[in-house]
């Protein structure tokens, strides 16, 4: 697929940078089938796709291609409560929340997909915790107790930054 094939409309400039850095950080302009499945994993429907991502983009407590070490360094020595959300490495199509606890261990908790029912689920393996609309749904439950402060990090800033921290 190309990327202007993904939606019957044009997406704009700004909406296409976001999908290049999701989709295509090579920068080749073509999709593969299997990453394009992931995308839809973390940001479908498909209807809503690009509405999704530029939501999730634009918060300041995400912070994308990050590894579980890199999330630990960036979130080493910082405050109880503080946090992040990133892109699950070794599981794509879901997200990871790295979380700074009040013992200042650094926990981090997989979010995926609830297929094939919509919205997304915290668990480990085949036990479900819990379902969520989304991942929003997921940061304001857990803001009312343990989630106090998004990291904010200049590195995500940075038009070269890509992981490895």
């Amino acid at each position: 697929l190309r990327l202007r094939q993904i939606y019957a409309t044009e997406p704009t400039d700004v909406q296409m940078r976001l999908m290049r850095h999701i989709l295509d950080n090579a920068d080749t302009g073509r999709v593969n089938a299997y990453k394009f499945g992931e995308f839809l994993k973390c940001f479908g429907p498909l209807a809503q796709c690009i509405t999704n991502m530029e939501r999730l983009l634009g918060q300041p407590w995400f912070h994308g291609y990050l590894t579980r070490d890199e999330a630990f360094r960036l979130l080493q020595g910082t405050p109880a409560g503080t946090y992040l959300v990133r892109f699950s490495v070794t599981r794509p199509g879901c997200f990871a929340l790295a979380l700074v606890t009040s013992t200042q261990d650094i926990v981090n908790v997989l979010i995926e997909p609830n297929f094939p029912d919509t919205g997304v689920k915290i668990g480990t393996g085949r036990t479900v915790t819990k379902v969520f609309k989304d991942l929003f749904e997921v940061l304001e439950i857990y803001a009312q107790s343990d989630l106090q402060k998004p990291l904010y990090s200049p590195l995500l800033e940075a038009t070269w930054f890509f992981g490895d921290v």
